[in-house]
């Protein structure tokens, strides 16, 4: 009984972080799609170049952070 209770409040935790990981992971990928569409049509500026770099290394960034917590619930949902 105590476990389960723990287990449902070790869930409330993370699935909010996993909604933020989610948004943020989505967000940036829409970013790296806007700009490298842009970049096909027209020569991009040293500064979107940057802005470029900063999202994709942001979109793994925030992937790799869901799959980690994504990994913790399924942890928390097999015990």
């Amino acid at each position: 009984m105590i476990e389960k209770i723990i287990q449902r409040l070790k869930l409330e935790y993370y699935i909010p972080q996993r909604n933020k990981a989610e948004g943020k992971a989505r967000y940036y990928e829409m970013c790296v799609f806007d700009l490298e569409s842009k970049n096909q049509n027209e020569k991009l500026t040293n500064r979107l170049k940057a802005r470029l770099d900063y999202d994709r290394y942001m979109k793994a960034l925030w992937y790799e952070e869901l799959v980690k917590i994504n990994l913790k619930i399924s942890r928390i949902e097999d015990d």
